[in-house]
């Protein structure tokens, strides 16, 4: 008889939680539309920084995770973008596109590197630290 009432009481508990928590997924895309694979998608109580879920965007920039409520964040980053953050919406399952913007200093460094040759490049991942020249009792 009592193991039937902890079973009815872990079978409610389930169903609580799961009704407080919804699964979430999403696509992840740039601004032209383009997947994004390997974004890092992170569920989390802000201000915390220490996430709930987290996971990755898939090759067609797709993500699923199975924990989120009201109260808490999706935060999407990927390197070369902003990162994107997304209230959890109570009920809401499928968040759809989300879209990425480029880092502005991204394309600024993209636009220095198309002007560079070879020579300069290879200059720039290959300076060396000049040794210091004293003279006398100082550094000239």
């Amino acid at each position: 008889m009592n193991l039937s009432k902890i079973g009815i009481f872990a079978f409610a508990t389930i169903a609580a939680i799961t009704t407080a928590q919804a699964g979430i997924s999403g696509v992840i895309v740039d601004e032209s539309g383009t997947s994004v694979h390997n974004a890092a998608v992170t569920v989390r109580t802000l201000p915390k920084l220490i996430a709930n879920a987290r996971t990755l965007s898939n090759d067609k920039g797709a993500f699923s995770l199975g924990n989120a409520k009201k109260g808490q964040s999706i935060v999407v980053r990927k390197a070369g973008f902003l990162p994107e953050t997304l209230s959890v919406v109570p009920g809401k399952k499928n968040y759809g596109s989300i879209t990425l913007k480029r880092d502005p200093i991204e394309t600024r460094i993209d636009s220095i590197m198309a002007k560079m040759t070879l020579d300069d490049m290879i200059a720039l991942m290959t300076q060396a630290k000049a040794p210091a020249v004293k003279c006398g009792n100082s550094i000239c």
